[in-house]
């Protein structure tokens, strides 16, 4: 992009860094194929000046030419197609001297030497431009016998570099003769002479081939459809300038091929079922060919010949195509039905393997793409709805135009294609493109002139299916330009819509008044929610205005105009289709531009009354706006569309929140003089701040009142929650920051932020609490009626996804009282902030303590019952080992086992509640459980046990001497070893010390960490 831009803006110093350009142009051939391509236009200015950037171009095309990957061939044939468009006399020289840049037979195949000689004479004024041109051309040649996707890319540029340079046609069409000739089997013209029932047959083998005997696996080799319009684009472009070629033989197989398909004499082998892929591929290519026909006629047709007659005929033999392709889909969907029964049985075998050009395919039969362009459609367009045409008669497309069938299906494609513009990758640069700005403003001109205009007569007269499509095609027209060019879009609005200069209604106005007209007629129809095409067609028209309103600016009367008439709409009409919503968000953008105050909570009140209040005890201050247009139908889209006018809001807010930040820290800067008025200025926007927000705070205060459904809705309430929470919390740091002396205390006051505290405080976090405990309440309510249908994993997940954004909103609540707070200690004379604020709710997770006891009371008899168990089992197993004498010392080792974690809990751990002191801890193990049943016992055996534990503590005692006593003296030794080792000056230092110690009385203190354990 950047290249590009430097390419444009200084074409001759970029020119001259010759080196650098062709490093760059090397490296591309490492680069994807699009990449490449993208990079190539930043070139196209280079190359109109400098003969040697195009040279070395031209051998970096020569590089990719021979590539193996496909990417790469697409990319050279399209850098050579570049240099083909801006080639002329002038700049056709070539300067290098390397082997390509000659005109020779080893690069120019195909080209008789009395060819490249005549051309090539010094007395041919076009030498250069011939030469060169050849040059290319016989390098694209090539490409006519390589892969199906390199020749359909091959026929796209050449065509657009034809239509862009005339002087290509006669070099391009000898190469394309021979090559258009392979597909058809019949004589010459001299052998065949005048018989009409001449041999004339296609060769589908060039085609499409299958390589199993199945005919599953196939082999696309060409698109003779495709073939077909472009020799006729460069058959018309040659009419203007007949001379270089003869072109004689080509228009005969043309119109041979055109008067044998319209006698319905070149039908496919066997288009019934059942279906296979070869079959639905011919009929793919059968319905090109028409096509690619249909384009011939319209590009060849002129008043005085019959070329249109034989549109209607074709298209006839188009449409039976279409159904027979319908039955083999129908059919290919029951063999692959089967084809999986079979393999489900069988898994390791098989029926067939769908592939194209080794390519694995999921359905044989694709669906259908026509092939015809912006140009041809718009010629069609013009016969098909213009009552006179300059290169047909007008009796001759009567017949055309009463077709409802052709009319429908020239309206529809021009919608895919003028759709597929804003689909086109980056390297097509059609956003630059003229030549596609015209056909499109040209299209959008003929739709809207003869169908938008007309609308009613159009339903009323004609049809309805095509009143839909012509709606459709407007809109996607409007959709296009707005997107691809925008900033031309009123150019483009002046190029179609005449208003301006025969003062009549301009676009907006006629589409509402259709709209209106629509609305009288099917408001109350029962086939607005039965038909699909008559409840689209509103719909299409409400887009086309979302469209044309969103480039009316602020000032304009027709944005007021536009508010008014939206108004009225929503207040007369109630809608039926749930479609038709898109009504409010139109409403809501243009009450935005239009009006300020108070709007938006009025709605929220009027979608309370449609889906119900939380709380009806909460008055009703503002009027109902008496919208027919909000009901239970349209409430969740104006749920959307009023959660988006909201957040709009919120936006302007917080950048008006930073403006207001910059303010601030400019009055510290300005002199003293200054900072009255800097001052005054700060004051007004932060007044202006908090009314906005205010007016915010309400909306969201009457929307937290309405009962929301689950799920999106709800969702998109909680996010503008936190939303408004968080420019709240924006808005309070910005006083912080500002609040360092009583008369900024003064001006806080008088900025309305008290007021808007008295809003927010407190009623909007007790609605945000109850619609939390609403939102649960639900949730549960629904979990409990679906238990017994529904999986645990996905109730679960169900209810994490509907509770997921309730703790970020109360930590957003929690995050601004914290803030306000801070700023009420800082304001010390204005301690009253923290009174406005709503207390934080404890949230316990609704555990309910009935359920938590009954839950406890369970475990515990569960617990009972276990230790009853054991008890039994032990007490058998204590009667078989007590007359084991080995068992004495195994108790001992356990009761010391048990005893010390017990003064380690008593250490460390103190008892929380008195439930937790009344419940005996279960000891596992066997002798633990022995332990705790011992507890009831008489004296006597009391007094045993404890001297048992007695004996057993001295033995431990004298166990840890022992160990002491045998370290201390390991220690000494080692001390006295290391001490012979050492030197004498180490022996003679700690000497010193023991004698210090000794005197003093006192032993140094060591700096370290504590062992754990130890204190």
């Amino acid at each position: 992009m950047f290249y590009g831009l430097l390419s444009v803006a200084d074409t001759y110093t970029v020119s001259e860094c010759t080196k650098t350009i062709q490093t760059v142009m090397e490296h591309m051939l490492w680069l994807p194929g699009e990449q490449a391509m993208r990079m190539m236009n930043f070139l196209l200015p280079l190359l109109k000046i400098s003969n040697r950037v195009r040279d070395a171009l031209i051998d970096v095309l020569c590089k990719a030419m021979g590539s193996s990957g496909m990417q790469k061939r697409r990319m050279a044939i399209y850098g050579f197609c570049m240099i083909l468009k801006q080639l002329n006399n002038s700049n056709a020289l070539r300067q290098t001297s390397s082997a390509t840049s000659f005109c020779t037979q080893q690069s120019i195949s195909g080209y008789s030497m009395m060819t490249q000689n005549s051309l090539g004479s010094r007395s041919n004024p076009q030498r250069n431009f011939d030469m060169l041109t050849l040059e290319i051309i016989g390098m694209l040649r090539n490409c006519l016998q390589q892969q199906f996707d390199i020749r359909c890319t091959l026929y796209e540029n050449l065509q657009r570099a034809v239509e862009l340079n005339a002087k290509l046609v006669p070099h391009v069409l000898q190469v394309i003769d021979w090559h258009f000739r392979s597909f058809f089997d019949t004589p010459s013209a001299e052998e065949a002479g005048d018989d009409l029932d001449t041999v004339f047959r296609i060769r589908y083998d060039q085609l499409v081939t299958a390589s199993d005997q199945q005919h599953m696996e196939i082999q696309l080799k060409d698109n003779l459809g495709k073939l077909v319009q472009f020799v006729a684009n460069c058959l018309v472009t040659f009419e203007r300038a007949p001379s270089g070629y003869d072109t004689r033989e080509i228009s005969r197989l043309l119109a041979l091929c055109v008067q044998r398909m319209v006698a319905n004499r070149l039908p496919i082998d066997d288009v019934s079922p059942p279906a296979t892929h070869l079959k639905c591929a011919l009929v793919l290519q059968q319905l090109n060919l028409i096509e690619g026909i249909v384009s011939h006629l319209c590009l060849s047709s002129k008043p005085n010949n019959d070329a249109i007659c034989q549109v209607l005929p074709l298209f006839k033999q188009h449409c039976k195509l279409l159904d027979d392709l319908k039955t083999l889909a129908g059919s290919s969907k029951k063999l692959q039905k089967q084809s999986k029964k079979t393999v489900s049985n069988d898994t390791t075998t098989s029926i067939f393997n769908l592939t194209v050009n080794g390519i694995q395919m999921k359905s044989m039969c694709t669906q259908p793409e026509n092939i015809w362009d912006l140009s041809i459609l718009d010629k069609l367009l013009h016969l098909l709805l213009d009552d006179v045409v300059p290169f047909a008669a007008s009796e001759k497309t009567i017949q055309l135009r009463s077709n409802e069938s052709l009319v429908r299906y020239v309206v529809q494609i021009t919608a895919e294609k003028v759709k597929n513009i804003r689909l086109e990758p980056d390297y097509k640069q059609l956003a630059y493109s003229k030549r596609t700005f015209k056909q499109l403003t040209d299209i959008t001109k003929i739709i809207y002139e003869r169908c938008i205009r007309r609308l009613p007569e159009l339903w009323r007269d004609f049809d309805m299916q095509t009143s839909s499509l012509a709606a459709q095609c407007f809109v996607e027209c409007l959709r296009t330009a707005h997107e691809t060019y925008s900033k031309k879009f009123k150019e483009f609005v002046k190029g179609f819509d005449m208003a301006s200069l025969n003062r009549s209604k301009a676009v907006t106005y006629v589409i509402q008044d259709v709209v209106d007209e629509f609305m009288k007629e099917y408001a109350t129809d029962d086939s607005l929610n039965k038909d699909t095409f008559i409840a689209k067609l509103p719909v299409y028209l409400l887009e086309s205005l979302e469209i044309l309103f969103d480039h009316i600016d602020y000032g304009e009367r027709a944005a007021t105009e536009s508010y008014t008439w939206l108004l009225n709409f929503c207040r007369t009409h109630e809608l039926v289709n749930p479609e038709m919503g898109l009504v409010h968000n139109l409403l809501f953008i243009q009450r935005q531009k239009t009006h300020s105050g108070p709007f938006f909570e009025s709605i929220a009140r009027q979608l309370g009354h449609v889906l119900g209040a939380l709380n009806d005890d909460i008055s009703i201050d503002l009027p109902d706006p008496g919208l027919k247009s909000i009901s239970t139908i349209t409430a969740e889209s104006c749920l959307q569309h009023l959660y988006v006018a909201v957040q709009k809001q919120l936006l302007n807010v917080e950048y008006f929140v930073v403006k207001a930040n910059n303010l601030s820290y400019k009055c510290q800067l300005v002199p003293e003089s200054d900072q009255s008025y800097w001052r005054g200025n700060l004051d007004v926007m932060e007044r202006s701040i908090c009314t906005q927000i205010i007016h915010i705070t309400r909306t969201l205060l009457a929307l937290t009142n309405v009962c929301i459904p689950l799920g999106s809705s709800m969702d998109g309430l909680m996010k503008l929650l936190i939303q408004h929470y968080i420019c709240l919390k924006n808005l309070t740091r910005h006083y912080l920051s500002c609040c360092t002396s009583d008369a900024s205390n003064a001006n806080m006051r008088s900025t309305k932020f008290e007021l808007l505290l008295r809003e927010v405080g407190k009623k909007l976090p007790a609605n945000v609490y109850e619609l939390i405990t609403y939102i649960e309440a639900n949730t549960l309510d629904e979990d409990n009626q679906h238990l017994k249908t529904r999986n645990v994993q996905a109730q679960r997940a169900k209810v994490l996804r509907e509770t997921r954004l309730i703790p970020k909103v109360i930590m957003v609540i929690e995050d601004f009282n914290k803030h306000i707070i801070l700023l009420s200690k800082k304001t010390k004379t204005f301690n009253r902030l923290t009174d406005y604020l709503h207390l934080g709710t404890m949230r316990d997770f609704d555990i309910k303590s009935t359920d938590l006891k009954a839950a406890i009371e369970r475990s515990l008899t569960d617990t009972h019952e276990i230790a009853e168990d054991d008890c039994t089992t032990e007490d058998v197993e204590d009667i078989d080992h007590s007359n084991d004498p080995s068992n004495d010392e195994e108790e001992e080792a356990e009761t010391e086992i048990i005893q010390a974690p017990n003064k380690r809990q008593r250490q460390g751990r103190a008892p929380i509640s008195d439930t937790e002191e009344s419940q005996p801890k279960r000891r596992r193990g066997r002798k633990a459980k022995e332990v705790q049943s011992a507890k009831p016992q008489s004296d006597d055996e009391q007094e045993s046990n404890e001297e048992q534990l007695e004996t057993v503590e001295t033995t431990q005692l004298r166990n840890r001497t022992k160990k002491r006593q045998t370290k201390k003296s390991t220690r000494l030794s080692n001390e006295e070893e290391s001490a012979e080792e050492r030197g004498p000056t180490e022996q003679r230092t700690k000497d010193m010390r023991k004698s210090q110690e000794r005197d003093t009385g006192v032993k140094p203190r060591r700096l370290g960490l504590l062992r754990s354990g130890k204190k």
